[in-house]
């Protein structure tokens, strides 16, 4: 209770009075055991007061500035009584004085006339006075006080600062920047929550700036008017006096003469409730938005409090403030307080009294990344959005390279800048209108900061470059320019950035770079490694990404693109990094990455892997990938509105990671030998009927692989899971693609029984069934199986030719014909090359090339022709100049599935061409240039063409 006195009589206009006051104060602070208590509550009481004072000022519409008023007496009695305070603690303890000097500040800051009367910082003089006037005990406490400084400045109850701690926050970063300006700006980043602002929808923005009691949806209130209920309360029962009609009539009329009269409406009750239901459901979204927007607001003060406290000394946070508060500008919440931030650094970045050009750097940028183009010219002056973004781009990209030319020859390079620009240049590289002119400035740019940078220049320290930004700025480059100068540019930028950075790049930079190696563009990975190589000697000392490091690098050894495999395979033994037990289970992520190169790359890695260090892993491996197909097998739910209607009909299927299953299981077939029998029941029949046709056929591959290296081991257990299979499985068009999978995969196991067993027979008679199939795959797959088990019928082979002959010749069905020329091409292959003289392949081919009144037999021919080349090879090629003045004249056929069958096995024939071959076909095709036959003339060209990629030293000896 005393303390009111004590606040009475030291806050008294008469200073008698108050020295009496001052005496008293003296005597109990030196005197009393409890003197800390004496003190918070005296500061307590003067808080309370000056808030009493602040309200009746306000309600008064009254000025401190007059020095004859209550109030002005008033603040000055305030300042002699925190000096008097404070030259009472001149014996107290070190602790003592701290906690006073700390509870003193938010009474200090408490009302910002304050410090405007008194001249000087009264919080720095009452800690002067505290500390006996000795500036290294000031320093000491600053220093040692840190986080108790930052809680008291931050801590409040409803997590909202006052204006009273932000003037605190802003006088702390001007006293010690060096000590504050970090640890303010970590709490306030903490404070803001981007992910929560961007979910405030449009509408949701404009309901909130709604009034209350007012509908924002015009809309719905149109939908609740039409909602109208009959009002036939009034009308009579029908009568001869009375008739229904006219009654409703006049009901009509009298609305009709209310509306021309703009009368209000009349509002039935249900449209009443309707509209009430309304009102509250957008009362609901205007409390929470608005919540919301408090909460923004006051992160938003809190920079710039401490942006106006630090100044310049906030230059090397710029990057840091902005990489924070960019996404915001995706809200419509945000979007006016962050771009108020970003153009209140202009002044501070660019040094110049108008900010002209500063202005224009900013309204660009933010025009660049709005999220709503009419919103964002509501939200901008019209003077930055009236020139067409093509033009302001060029223009300011072109004066800032001119500025950055005359800041470096007057020496006044500051990497602050290089920050403040970065999310326009991000953004201009994004447009689908970039410019490689664009580009290559944004480039040289960089590249003149690049050389502006140096360990002992605090504006342009290499620990101050913006690593990660600009990482993502080059890497983007790469990405999106068709220049392979500017890809390269962009690639030995990014180099010289990990040479600058190199000893002050962290964990998150690091990880930008190892995620892009996952990147689909070769361009782009090759840019990530050849960045990694140059920071070659620091990999080993970020252990929280060491793991993530030696995964993308061993996975980027095996990448389909050469140059990225070679400097790979080149760091790996120089990084001096291992794939330890523990992580081998990460690379799964990757096997089923929704990129292909990904998936190709950690699908070889893996097994490689495995088979070098860890084998013992094999078994646990396959029951993990087992386990991820069958999740990803699964269809994913249908979209639905929130009504609970369909979005969308058709169900997407992602078959991309099981595609990556097949591959890798491909690479793995080596390894897998003590786990056949639960490999072979995960194949047959879950993996063998994927409803993807390309999964479905790598799955057969990767099956195939495995029978080739340990069908012979397990030869009869192989063949109950699939004979178990063909007895059991429904007879359903469901089962028809596993099925014939199954059936190929009995051929493979079939070249290791006994030929003369009924089963090898019985296999062989499916096989040739399963080529009707309308599937190249699967045809390809049989007859890759037939050869080995010709042998086993030798004595009917005449008669399986025929068949097949005549099914090429003679069918309608293209599945079946093109079927036929692959089992036949396998038979002739199983039989030996004389078979096509024994059986006269040759000459009926021959003849059906020749039948000018059948299209089907000539096209059946040439189909026989381009697969007996293919499983043929170089035995074949004999034969080729005696087929070749046919193949000519079917390029002028005058049936378009014929020239269609010439042009598919003239490819088949050059690809298959030896140098010998060259000299032997060549003189048919010189022939066939002097044909009378237009086609017949551009097929000999395209042959030529063909024969030069297969053997060009050959054929430029040959050409006359």
């Amino acid at each position: 209770p005393y303390t009111r006195t004590f606040i009475n009589l030291i806050m008294n206009t008469s200073y008698d009075t108050r020295r009496y006051a001052y005496d008293i104060l003296r005597r109990l602070v030196n005197n009393l055991q409890s003197e800390t208590d004496i003190c918070n509550s005296i500061l307590d009481s003067l808080t309370s007061y000056l808030e009493h004072l602040s309200q009746t000022m306000n309600e008064t519409a009254m000025t401190i500035n007059d020095e004859t008023n209550t109030y002005t007496k008033a603040m000055k009695a305030l300042e002699e009584t925190l000096i008097c305070l404070a030259t009472a603690l001149k014996t107290q303890s070190d602790d003592v004085k701290a906690l006073v000097s700390t509870k003193s500040l938010l009474v200090c800051c408490l009302s910002s006339n304050t410090f405007s009367i008194t001249g000087v910082n009264l919080w720095q003089k009452i800690i002067y006075y505290i500390f006996n006037k000795d500036y290294s005990k000031v320093n000491d406490y600053l220093q040692n006080n840190v986080d108790i400084l930052v809680d008291t400045c931050t801590t409040s109850s409803n997590n909202l600062l006052t204006e009273t701690q932000m003037d605190a926050i802003s006088l702390l970063c001007s006293l010690r920047p060096l000590l504050f300006i970090r640890k303010f700006l970590l709490s306030t980043f903490n404070r803001l929550e981007s992910d929560r602002y961007r979910m405030v929808t449009k509408r949701d923005y404009e309901i909130m700036q709604t009034p209350d009691g007012e509908l924002y949806d015009k809309n719905l209130m149109e939908t609740i008017l039409k909602h109208e209920v009959k009002d036939t309360g009034n009308i009579k029962r029908e009568s001869k006096n009375y008739s229904y009609k006219e009654q409703m009539a006049a009901v009509e009329l009298a609305k009709e003469i209310s509306k021309k009269k703009n009368e209000p409406h009349q509002l039935s009750k249900k449209q009443e409730e309707m509209l009430q239901t309304a009102l509250d459901n957008e009362r609901v979204i205007r409390t929470n938005v608005k919540k919301i927007d408090y909460d923004a607001k006051n992160v938003f003060l809190i920079l710039t409090h401490i942006i106006d406290g630090a100044l310049e000394y906030i230059m090397p946070y710029i990057g840091e403030i902005l990489s924070k508060i960019w996404p915001t500008f995706q809200s419509p919440l945000t979007f006016v307080y962050a771009r108020d931030l970003y153009v209140r650094l202009v002044p501070i970045v660019f040094l110049e009294e108008e900010n002209t050009f500063g202005n224009s750097v900013a309204y660009l940028a933010i025009r660049l990344n709005s999220f709503d183009d009419n919103m964002m010219k509501q939200q901008i002056d019209l003077r930055w959005t009236q020139e067409p973004v093509s033009a302001a781009i060029d223009r300011v990209l072109k004066r800032l390279q001119k500025h950055v030319n005359y800041e470096k020859t007057v020496n006044q390079m500051c990497l602050a800048r290089l920050d403040y620009c970065l999310p326009l240049f991000k953004n201009i590289v994004r447009q689908e209108m970039c410019t490689n002119e664009w580009t290559s400035i944004i480039l040289d740019i960089c590249k003149e900061y690049f050389s502006c940078v140096s360990q002992i220049d605090q504006n342009n320290h290499p620990s101050l470059i913006p690593r990660r930004d600009l990482f993502r700025l080059f890497l983007d480059i790469n990405a999106t320019s068709k220049s392979v100068q500017i890809q390269n540019e962009a690639t030995d930028m990014l180099q010289k950035l990990c040479e600058l950075c190199c000893n002050y790049e962290t964990d998150d930079d690091i990880q930008v770079l190892i995620e892009n190696i996952k990147s689909p563009i070769p361009s782009v990975r090759e840019s990530c490694v050849l960045s990694l190589k140059k920071l070659v000697t620091r990999l080993k000392l970020h252990p929280k990404v060491e793991h993530n490091i030696a995964r993308r690098l061993y996975i980027a050894c095996e990448d389909p693109e050469e140059r990225v495999q070679k400097v790979a395979s080149e760091l790996w033994p120089e990084c001096g990094l291992n794939v330890k037990y523990e992580h081998v289970q990460n690379f799964l992520e990757d096997v089923i990455n929704i990129e292909g190169a990904v998936r190709d790359a950690t699908s070889r890695a893996l097994p490689k892997l495995l088979q070098s260090s860890y084998p013992e892993l094999v078994p646990f491996i396959l029951n993990d990938l087992f386990e991820i197909h069958e999740k990803k097998n699964d269809l994913p739910p249908p979209a639905v509105d929130q009504f609970g209607r369909l979005i969308q009909t058709k169900q997407i299927d992602t078959w991309e990671p099981r595609a990556g299953i097949a591959a890798c299981l491909y690479h793995m077939a080596p390894l897998v030998g003590n786990n056949i029998q639960d490999l072979f029941q995960f194949y047959v029949p879950k993996a063998l009927n994927d409803r993807n046709d390309l999964v479905s056929s790598e799955m057969l591959k990767a099956a195939t692989k495995t029978i080739d290296l340990h069908g012979k081991d397990n030869l009869n257990m192989l063949l109950q899971i699939m004979e178990d299979f063909l007895k059991q499985a429904p007879k359903t068009a469901d089962y028809d693609s596993v099925r014939q999978n199954v059936v190929i995969l009995m051929g493979k196991l079939a070249k290791d029984m006994d030929k003369d067993s009924a089963k090898v027979k019985n296999i062989l008679g499916q096989l040739i069934s399963t080529l009707n199939t309308p599937s190249q795959q699967v045809q390809a797959a049989v007859a890759d199986c037939l050869p080995p088990l010709v042998p086993a019928i030798k004595d009917e082979a005449g008669v399986y030719v025929k068949q097949l002959m005549n099914c090429m010749l003679q069918s309608d069905d293209y599945a079946e014909k093109k079927g036929a020329a692959y089992g036949l091409a396998g038979f002739i292959k199983g039989l030996g090359i004389l078979a096509v003289k024994q059986y006269n392949v040759l000459d009926e081919l021959t003849e059906a090339i020749q039948d000018k009144t059948n299209a089907k037999r000539r096209e059946g021919a040439l189909f026989g022709l381009e697969m007996l080349t293919t499983m043929l090879g170089r035995l074949f090629e004999v034969y080729i100049v005696n087929i070749l003045p046919n193949l000519l004249l079917s390029f002028g056929d005058s049936d378009v599935k014929v020239r269609e069958a010439a042009e598919d096995c003239a490819r088949a024939i050059m690809s298959k061409l030896t140098s010998h071959g060259v000299k032997i076909v060549l003189p048919g095709l010189l022939k066939g240039l002097e044909s009378d036959l237009w086609r017949t003339k551009c097929g000999a060209v395209e042959l030529l063409g063909a024969m030069a990629h297969c053997a060009p030293k050959q054929l430029s000896t040959c050409l006359p």
